[in-house]
């Protein structure tokens, strides 16, 4: 089972940043959420993060950037 790939912008930027990033992923057969990261304080970053994540079956490979 290939892993659901699962991207987080950083500062200064949105889910959308991934977009030249998703369809090649899609393409090649794999599952891609560009989540949408609040970027209100790191705790609550990270719990936004942990509940999306909680909702996927599966391998999960998470990516991120600053």
């Amino acid at each position: 089972m290939k892993p659901t790939i699962v991207l987080v912008h950083g500062a200064f930027a949105e889910s959308a940043s991934w977009d030249k990033v998703i369809d090649p992923l899609v393409g090649g057969g794999h599952r891609v959420i560009a989540a949408a990261n609040p970027l209100r304080s790191p705790a609550a970053d990270a719990a936004a993060l942990g509940d999306l994540l909680r909702t996927i079956d599966g391998p999960i490979l998470l990516v991120a950037h600053s």
